[in-house]
């Protein structure tokens, strides 16, 4: 199950975002695309023509601390921002209050990619949240690091093997 924001505009720059855990081996993805069309008769944008283009479309692993610093940033109306560095690229993300002519209006989320060997190879992406759809955000990654952490001690519990009974004097106290 994801948690997925899409966020189309007339001048096709809008932005899609989706939230995950995966379940299999318990990581966090976070995946934004690049909006690529608008329908002027429908007033809808289009995202599917970028879903598997490398240029308008990234995916980032986050940790249990970076997911944890997104709530916290939610909870306290702080910033949280973060780094990730590879042999191929560099990815910075900021998630902080979105405020307009003075006022608050909800939480911006930015992305910045770019490829360590080509510098002018950058890609950024921005979306927006709304006080009720970063409340949704909040809700779900409370609830996913919850599951994840279920699950690494239900993991643990079940790898443990039960230790040998032995006399009370066999151990220091």
């Amino acid at each position: 199950m994801s948690l997925q924001f899409y966020k189309p505009n007339q001048k096709s720059t809008g932005t899609a975002c989706s939230f995950w855990r995966n379940a299999d081996d318990n990581t966090f993805w976070v995946s934004l695309i690049k909006q690529d069309s608008w329908n002027s008769k429908t007033k809808t944008g289009s995202f599917s023509k970028n879903k598997d283009n490398p240029k308008k479309r990234a995916i980032i692993k986050f940790s249990d601390l970076e997911i944890a610093g997104v709530i916290d940033a939610i909870e306290r109306n702080a910033e949280y921002s973060g780094y990730h560095g590879s042999q191929k690229q560099v990815v910075k993300f900021n998630f902080k209050p979105y405020v307009k002519d003075g006022k608050q209006l909800g939480y911006s989320f930015s992305v910045n990619r770019e490829d360590k060997e080509d510098s002018t190879e950058k890609q950024n992406y921005l979306i927006g949240f709304y006080y009720p759809e970063a409340m949704r955000l909040k809700i779900y990654l409370q609830t996913i690091l919850s599951e994840s952490y279920k699950n690494d001690y239900t993991s643990q519990k079940n790898s443990q093997s039960k230790p040998a009974k032995k006399d009370a004097e066999d151990y220091d106290f």
